[in-house]
């Protein structure tokens, strides 16, 4: 098999993992049905959490993260050169995709974070604790999942590049440019929240 078979195949293997709605199959097997009529009526962990409560919303998360996490992890550790990092930083990209517009759900998916934490946690595991780190300040401080979640998001390429300069390693634009495509995605999904935190609006998660 070329190296273009094998790369479109990891693409569509990346999407079609990321696609899987977590959220939906816990709704339905917590036996409360559509998680699209409840709550904010999205198919993500927030509102997983809000509807369902943390036992389910905890499997969701990590459903979430590893459907990012795997995809990235299969491309570093192919055998071909072509698996290269722009193939590994796509791979990616694909994941959080398959969970924004999944097919299964009338390409409505959810918001992207926890596929993408997953995905760029195994293409550079140190930018995890950096956003991780980010994401909890902003969740205590705020108590607001929404800003939490985006100022994690954003902290994404500012740490990829800063890590990727103190390694004393050359920075892929074709990287960089995936690694902040995906933040902006998130945000454009974010955009009612957007609204509501400029507004004094959006719920506290606790």
């Amino acid at each position: 098999m070329g190296d273009i078979a094998r790369i479109s195949l990891l693409l569509v293997f990346s999407f079609l993992a990321g696609s899987i709605p977590s959220a939906y199959i816990a709704g339905r097997l917590a036996g409360k049905g559509d998680i699209r009529k409840l709550g904010s009526g999205n198919p993500g962990a927030t509102n997983a959490y809000r509807v369902l409560g943390l036992r389910w919303a905890l499997p969701v998360v990590l459903a979430d993260f590893f459907k990012g996490f795997v995809p990235v992890a299969v491309a570093l550790v192919g055998v071909s050169p072509a698996f290269s990092p722009r193939v590994a930083a796509l791979a990616g990209a694909a994941a959080v995709a398959g969970h924004m517009v999944t097919p299964w759900l009338s390409f409505r998916g959810g918001k992207g974070v926890a596929t993408g934490a997953g995905a760029f946690t195994a293409f550079m595991p140190l930018l995890f604790p950096v956003c991780l780190a980010v994401f909890i300040a902003v969740l205590g401080l705020s108590r607001r999942m929404s800003l939490a979640s985006l100022c994690a998001s954003l902290a994404l390429p500012v740490a990829f590049v800063s890590l990727t300069i103190a390694a004393g390693a050359r920075i892929d634009p074709v990287v960089t440019i995936i690694v902040i495509s995906v933040p902006v995605a998130v945000l454009t999904a974010h955009a009612g929240n957007i609204a509501r935190l400029r507004d004094g609006t959006e719920p506290r998660l606790f």
